[in-house]
């Protein structure tokens, strides 16, 4: 045999090889959704761009932050919190599982403390809060880290 015919041979078969290795890690890799019903939230962004503004508007932003494994929502001195309802989200970019949710429970200064315990995994969360007052809806969401 030929030597460059060796040479395409070894160049062919290598080739094969890459593309054979290739797929099946294709394959095996786990590509999560962000959400599962992308779409119907695509159309309802408008909704979500409304009351980011009202938020703003409204003045009713929420002071989050992070200490010894609690988490302090300190919201508006505006609002009367026994008629405030709504959720915290958190989101662990990195790994759907991870989610999850909280109800508000607001205490009489205006304050929710949260328990982040030793389950929650370490790393980069981005908290969102919906809730609702006097019928408007108002959402917030701020970037921590949990270490």
């Amino acid at each position: 045999m030929k030597r460059w015919a060796v040479g395409i041979t070894i160049l062919y078969v290598t080739f094969v090889v890459a593309v054979v290795t290739m797929v099946i890690f294709m394959n095996s890799t786990n590509f999560d959704l962000v959400v599962e019903d992308y779409y119907e939230k695509d159309i309802n962004y408008q909704k979500h761009i409304d009351k980011v503004k009202r938020t703003s508007d409204d003045k009713m932003d929420i002071i989050i932050s992070y200490n010894d494994n609690k988490l302090l929502l300190k919201f508006s001195d505006k609002i009367n919190y026994s008629n405030c309802n709504g959720e915290v989200f958190f989101y662990y970019p990195a790994f759907k599982k991870e989610d999850f949710k909280v109800k508000l429970n607001i205490d009489s200064k205006g304050n929710q403390i949260i328990d982040i315990s030793e389950s929650v995994k370490k790393g980069n969360w981005l908290v969102k809060i919906d809730w609702i007052y006097q019928g408007k809806s108002y959402y917030s969401e701020e970037n921590i880290f949990i270490d």
